[in-house]
């Protein structure tokens, strides 16, 4: 039987990404770990960025800066390397949220700017839900509390 490339590296990711929705974060960077070593070893680079894109986000919401900061670098690297290759959002939220804890407003800004850009999210809630607050915390940094109650209001919607 012939081994499909990047798919045990896919699910792993599926995995990481069910268990940070579910709360269980302990387990999310290590399945992180194992499907970055996997699709290094399968030489999948739109999965690569795609772990790479989770891992900066979950480091980032985990206040690991620095371990964002490597897997962000890896992903713009990989996107240099492979224009052909979509940008996550997840990539533009894990920016965003380094940013915002940062009080970089200008590249959140052009972060927040890129997720409404990529169009809507529906297919996943999640990162649907999370486009909405990231924008509304920049809205909020810009002073803009009606529009941020808005973004959040037609989002729950």
């Amino acid at each position: 039987m012939t081994e499909v490339r990047g798919l045990r590296a896919s699910i792993l990711l599926a995995q990481a990404r069910s268990r940070f929705t579910a709360g269980r974060f302990a387990d999310v960077e290590p399945l992180l770990r194992q499907a970055l070593a996997e699709a290094e070893q399968d030489d999948v680079p739109a999965v690569l960025l795609e772990i790479l894109s989770v891992l900066a986000f979950v480091c980032t919401s985990a206040t690991r800066l620095r371990h964002a900061r490597e897997a962000l670098d890896q992903a713009s690297v990989l996107l240099a390397a492979h224009p052909g290759l979509l940008r996550p959002v997840v990539l533009d939220l894990a920016v965003a949220r380094r940013a915002e804890l940062e009080a970089d407003w200008a590249t959140m800004g052009a972060a927040v700017d890129r997720t409404i850009a990529a169009g809507p999210i529906h297919a996943d809630a999640g990162i649907a839900g999370t486009v909405a607050f990231v924008q509304a915390c920049y809205l909020v940094a810009c002073g803009e509390l009606a529009q941020a109650e808005r973004c959040l209001r037609t989002a729950r919607r």
